[in-house]
């Protein structure tokens, strides 16, 4: 082999390492991120448990029902969850259809936002489980809390 043949060879071996090595590395930190949100979910849910505990000054054995509350909510929100995802698909294949049917669309958009109205209730039956746990002083120390985050919503608070 030439001197110019061998130079190529390595200059392409070079290339497929540094290739593989920005895929390798690229790979792991996208996995990284995705395992760091999910985890990054479950804090700040306990963070949310936490804020409600220690404004309500819950006692050991409300902060255990109040998470077997909101273990219950996960539930139901995932079934939720679920439910729509499934209607949302089913309306994203009839668009496909070669036939449209406006009734049907509605129908299905309908339904859809139905499920999703789902969500809001779920939250209203949590905080009415939260209540019932809750002494008169904590339901007091509550619904001025719920009234103070609703008035900042739009004011830069995650809701």
């Amino acid at each position: 082999m030439d001197f110019f043949t061998k130079q190529r060879i390595w200059l392409l071996l070079a290339i497929f390492l540094l290739i593989t090595n920005v895929a390798t590395i690229t790979t792991l930190a996208w996995h990284n991120k995705r395992r760091g949100h999910h985890s990054g979910q479950h804090e700040a849910k306990g963070r949310h448990n936490d804020f409600f505990a220690e404004k309500l000054n819950l006692s050991a054995a409300q902060q255990k029902s109040f998470r077997a509350i909101d273990s219950l909510y996960d539930v139901k929100r995932e079934e939720l969850s679920k439910q729509v995802d499934q209607q949302k698909d089913v309306f994203f294949r009839y668009l496909h259809a070669d036939q449209l049917n406006e009734k049907t669309l509605d129908s299905l958009a309908n339904e859809i936002g139905i499920l999703s109205s789902g969500y809001n209730k779920l939250k209203v039956e949590k905080i009415l489980k939260l209540r019932e746990i809750c002494s008169e002083d904590q339901r007091k120390k509550l619904s001025a809390l719920l009234l103070d985050i609703d008035s900042r919503k739009g004011k830069g608070m995650n809701h």
